[in-house]
């Protein structure tokens, strides 16, 4: 099963009333005070903070993180996060109390997180006797999502059980006070049947053994026993609340030594609430390798191993009882009569198994409990005409129909099918894959035509698990309940006629779009295969892209010929994959993305317009690969009637694609000798698919550029054939290449969707094709979906619904971001400050019963029309002649909207003078890593088009006026940060930069000199002011720092970059700027590379003035509720 990478944060904030109390008497506690420290255990890994010296009540505010945890799905569910208080003597150290998290419990929680809440310490075998509490925030997070960011600054939070704290003061000197209710777990345990011989002996030696909460409990082993009788009830001690949802039950061989056969989980709350009925649990295993070389090899394969066979049963039932002082027990408890029994007839019908390979022998069992059916091996020669599967002919698959008397079909064991196969030297059967469908399902499939069935891979790691099905098997798997209402013994149905033909099939494959990047520091290289049946055909490989274009003039267009039943509906799916492939020795293709096309549904000839399928990929479950394909199923005979045509290509243009290269913009800056030049590449050689069909470059940057930030202000034009229809995507492939001492290496890669572009598509198409098509990074893809989001709450917040009698035109109440909605609210908040009384009404209904003025309406449906409402001719003449004017108070008028995102994801970019696009390289998880951004100008003209170049040229000399600005940058504080050690609290300050990263530069300030002491939360209030000069500064790199230690190094807690040159030319900002206090305060995410998570956010607002204004125009000095400090640089 695949692996899931999480992200776990544990914030330990507070110890309070810790109870010591004496090893050998757990009821005595010890006169001395404690010295505390708090132990955090997440998948094997631990961390810890410091202890503090003889006390009972301490705080910490230490982060632990725990990166890349590496759980598979049942992992996720059954294991969880230990926090331990602990006592640190010399030598040792005591445990004063633990407290456990399951991982599903935090993550089903809002923003998948736990915030500042008490949880009671004990010990796991007393947990009515709280021995402390600690205060802890925890999140569980997808490596590949934020991480949530909270105001440790609320006045209130709710602990679990219900209880709340009044105030910072409270939560911090009292003891809180939780409503804990304490229970008996009773977990009944009665007999075992059927189980295996585990260690090969020939003999069963087995316990059960309960876990929950930390307490573990065993029942006695019973020794040379397949079938013992326990009769004993365990009563595990548990409090509520609690985060923890499982109660695990697990089945040992102690026959040798002790090993673990196989864990069930048991819902806890599911016990609580309603208690466990009588019922079997079934248990699953892996026999060990057969042979001494596989078994061999099975000790050195560290891979995770499926449970592939059938390992017993075991009788039990469950309740929970109130308890004073639960303790650990077990008693004896009565002998229960079994499940009633139930006649089932079970009927398997087995056709083909293919897509394994190509082994010498293939041999399946049939395993229902411990029934077991072996059928006849399959040999090369049996399935002669049979394609590449393996063909039971007549009745060699059909097993003869068998009786089983089971329980409920949710108490009845899976049916298990495994494949082995025989090939090599060695000539040892190996176990391949396997099959396993619940008892419920055969049930739910009489009367059922056979279907295809993947099988699962028996050996389980991240590289397998990216690979495709392990084989795939037709089958008929059913059962029939004897007795049934309406049952008159009806007769198992005939086996299916399966009767093989030959079929041409044709996989025109056109172009991929948004692949993932596979390759560190790099991209991919794919390629694409098609199977079908256990026959497959591949394209060429594309090297280094991630829209690959099979060919040009020529599509790729693959053609094999297969074995399918006539009866088509009993056919596999074509199967296609895009993969990447390096060419090495030690590594396998690795999927990009797959997708399944049902036979029936492929007609003999192609649709005229091919078909975009979406690609899916465990390892990239983000991803938004497409590929561009379509596909024909001939009969053999009927080929001449449908004869291949490889050469289709779509209708192309001749067209001038004008690119205006502005410039470059790297965020990781760079020396001014570098000066990288820009590759731009239009598809791919029909003869050499590595090679660019168009290609051209820029001159060298233009002087005045640096620290990795440079102007071009250069016009390339290339003559190409675009495709006319807009469901063909093309794309420019840009390169970013510096030199170095080594010899030239990339900068960067980046993609031009030209599209857009395209005159002759009409607007709407084609910003409708950029959205869809447009490339972008993982993380701008994630800033687009939070910015929608939050659009969408804040409108939604104003809008009101509107009912069937309700008619209020087609004036939509606010539209546009999220300041302009918080805008709104502000005035009408005021307007209601002023008079409490007031209501503001929306819909006629209202209208027509109160006083009221169309100002309002002009306040909540900000910068819209306000909707077309018919009054009661009586209230429109009362307001005849009537005004309404409210002062903002004056506090009002002096602060700045604040919006709770950047400025940048409130705002529409599209607005700009020019476009930009990422600059990217492939990081180690796969994704597309923003390094930069090309800003540019492409306009496409036909021969019948009149080229105008007065924009090129207008921009042209915007740019060069602009070269020369000033940056202030109000930073008022910052909140919840998250220092990457986490060792100790830190000392944050403000690192503000626009150039270079020396402390001799003058757009280069470390402000360490006013470090907050010892906070999470600190209060900057301070302006930098600085002297730009563009492009070298245009990107301004903003970090909050913690100071180190007298000789050490400061630590990066976060850093956020803002585009000062894209704020300056956005109309927008240009007309905010002209506003009193029109800037709005904005909340910036710190972001800590490698990592994607938040470390933080600061709050501020930011002005780009031109020298002259900023001469006009003060330095803002204090407002209502705040007071600035200055630190003024000048170059």
């Amino acid at each position: 099963m695949a692996k899931q990478s999480y992200t776990v944060k544990v914030d330990i904030h507070d110890l309070q009333d810790l109870k010591w109390t004496s090893s050998t008497d757990p009821l005595k506690v010890k006169a001395e005070l404690p010295n505390p420290f708090v132990e955090v255990s997440v998948n094997g890994e631990v961390q810890c903070t410091q202890s503090k010296q003889n006390t009972a009540s301490c705080s910490f505010n230490l982060t632990c993180m725990f990166r890349d945890v590496s759980l598979t799905k049942e992992q996720f569910a059954q294991s969880g996060i230990e926090v331990r208080a602990l006592h640190k003597t010399f030598f040792s150290s005591e445990v004063i109390g633990t407290y456990f998290f399951s991982y599903e419990s935090i993550y089903k929680r809002k923003q998948k997180s736990l915030v500042r809440q008490w949880v009671a310490l004990t010990l796991p075998d007393r947990p009515s006797e709280p021995k402390g509490f600690a205060r802890l925030s925890i999140a569980v997070i997808k490596s590949n999502e934020p991480m949530p960011v909270f105001d440790d600054q609320d006045a209130d939070f709710e602990d679990l059980s219900g209880a709340t704290s009044k105030s910072l003061m409270d939560r911090v000197m009292t003891t809180p006070e939780l409503k804990m209710n304490y229970y008996h777990v009773l977990i009944n345990i009665y007999k075992g049947e059927d189980f295996g011989d585990f260690s090969g002996k020939g003999s069963c030696s087995c316990g059960i053994v309960v876990r929950f909460l930390g307490v573990e409990m065993e029942t006695v082993t019973q020794r040379d026993n397949p079938n013992p009788v326990w009769n004993v009830t365990m009563k595990l001690p548990a409090v509520v609340p609690c985060m923890e949802s499982n109660v695990r039950l697990e089945l040992w061989d102690f026959s040798k030594r002790p090993q673990l056969i196989d864990a069930v989980p048991l819902d806890f709350n599911e016990i609580l609430k309603n208690g466990l009925p009588l019922q079997w649990v079934n248990f699953y295993w892996q026999p060990p390798a057969e042979g001494l070389v596989q078994q061999v090899m099975a000790l050195a394969d560290s891979s995770q191993k499926l449970a592939t066979a059938y390992a017993g049963r075991l009788l039990i039932s469950g309740s929970a009882q109130k308890a004073a002082d639960p303790k650990p027990l077990t008693v004896s408890c009565k002998t229960q009569p079994f499940p009633p029994l139930r006649e089932y007839r079970v009927w398997i019908d087995i056709y083909e198994i293919s897509a394994i390979g190509q082994p010498d022998e293939v041999e399946l069992e049939v395993c229902l409990g411990p029934l077991s059916f072996p059928l006849e091996p399959l040999r090369k020669n049996k399935s002669k005409g049979g394609g590449s599967g393996y063909v039971f002919r007549g009745d060699e698959g059909r097993l003869q129909e068998f009786r089983a008397y089971l329980p409920d079909p949710e108490m009845s064991p899976d049916l298990l099918i495994t494949v082995r196969t025989r090939e090599g030297w060695m000539g040892n059967r190996t176990l391949h894959s396997f099959l396993r469908v619940p008892f419920s399902r055969l049930l739910a499939s009489v009367g059922v035509r056979p279907h295809w069935h993947n099988l699962r891979r028996v050996r389980q790691d991240d590289k397998k698990s990216q690979k495709s099905a392990a084989g795939k098997l037709l089958a008929t798997l059913a059962a029939k309940l004897v007795g049934d209402v309406g049952d008159k013994r009806e007769q198992r149905p005939d086996r299916a006629e399966y009767k093989l033909s030959r079929f041409l099939c044709r996989a025109f494959v056109f172009q991929a779009s948004h692949l993932p990047v596979s390759d560190p520091h790099g991209l991919s290289d794919p390629f694409v295969r098609v199977t079908l049946a256990g026959e497959t055909a591949e394209t060429r490989q594309v090297k280094f892209c991630l829209v690959p274009c099979w060919s040009v003039g020529r599509w790729e267009a693959l053609e094999f010929e297969l074995s399918l039943p006539e009866d088509l509906a009993l056919a596999p799916d074509v199967h296609v994959e895009v993969f990447d492939d390096d060419w090495t020795l030690t590594q396998d293709p690795e999927l990009l993305g797959e997708f399944r096309v049902p036979v029936r549904k492929i007609p003999k000839e192609r649709e005229e317009e091919p078909s975009w399928w979406d690609l899916f990929c465990d390892r990239f479950p983000d991803s938004r690969a497409r590929l561009l394909a379509s596909f024909e199923l001939v009969p053999i005979k009927d080929a001449d009637a449908h004869p291949f045509f490889p050469d289709i290509f779509p209708s192309t243009r001749r067209s001038t694609v004008n690119f205006f290269l502005l410039g470059i913009r790297l965020l990781g800056g760079g020396s001014s000798s570098m000066k990288p030049i820009v590759e731009i590449a239009y598809d791919r050689c029909e003869d050499d698919p590595n090679e660019p069909l168009e290609l051209v470059e820029s001159d060298e940057p233009l002087p005045g550029g640096g620290n990795g930030n440079f102007n071009y202000l250069e016009s390339l034009d290339m003559n190409l054939n675009l495709p006319k229809k807009p469901n063909f995507q093309s794309y420019l492939e840009v390169s970013v290449i510096g030199a170095t001492s080594l010899g030239e290496t990339k900068l960067g890669h980046s993609y031009i969707h030209l599209n857009p572009y395209m005159p002759w598509l009409s607007q709407e198409l084609r910003r409708e094709l950029g959205d869809d098509f447009g490339f972008l990074t993982h993380q701008q893809r994630r800033e687009r979906d939070e910015r929608q989001r939050l659009v969408e709450e804040a409108i939604g917040g104003l809008q009101t619904e509107t009912t069937a009698e309700t008619t209020v035109g087609d004036a939509s109440p606010l539209g546009g971001d999220t300041l302009d909605v918080l805008e709104a609210e502000a005035a009408t908040e005021a307007k209601m400050a002023a008079d409490p009384s007031l209501e503001i009404p929306r819909d006629a209904a209202s209208l027509n019963c109160h006083s009221f003025h169309k100002d309002f309406f002009e306040a909540v449906y900000a910068g819209e029309k306000p909707p077309a409402i018919e009054l009661d001719p009586r209230l429109s003449k009362m307001l005849e002649g009537f005004e309404w004017k409210v002062e903002l108070p004056e506090a009002q008028k002096e602060e700045s909207a604040e919006i709770p995102v950047s400025l940048e994801k409130d705002t529409d970019m599209r607005d700009l003078p020019y476009d930009v696009v990422p600059i990217f390289k492939g990081n180690a998880n796969g994704e597309a890593e923003t390094v930069g951004y090309l800003k540019y100008l492409c306009r496409i003209f036909t021969s019948k088009m009149n080229r105008d170049d007065s924009e090129i040229d207008e921009l042209a000399d915007r740019v060069e006026a602009a070269q020369k600005l000033v940056l202030r940058a109000y930073i008022l504080s910052a909140h919840s940060l998250v220092p990457r050690s986490g060792s100790t609290r830190p000392n944050p300050f403000v690192a503000v930069r626009c150039g270079k990263d020396r402390s001799d530069c003058p757009t280069s300030l470390y402000d360490s000199n006013n470090y907050k002491h010892s906070t999470l939360n600190p209060d900057f209030y301070r302006c930098y002011q600085m002297d730009l000069s563009l492009p070298e500064n245009a990107l301004l790199h903003l970090s909050v720092m913690s100071k180190g230690a007298t000789g050490l190094t400061d630590d990066l807690i976060g850093k956020t970059v803002l585009d000062l040159e894209d704020r300056f030319f956005h109309p927008r900002f240009q007309a905010l700027m002209k506003k009193p206090r029109g800037i709005p305060i904005e909340m910036r995410q710190l972001l800590n590379d490698p990592s994607p998570m938040n470390h933080g956010v600061i709050r501020g607002w930011y002005e780009v003035w031109t020298p002259d204004e900023a001469a006009k125009k003060s330095v803002e000095r204090q407002s209502s509720n705040f007071l600035f400090l200055f630190a003024l640089l000048a170059a």
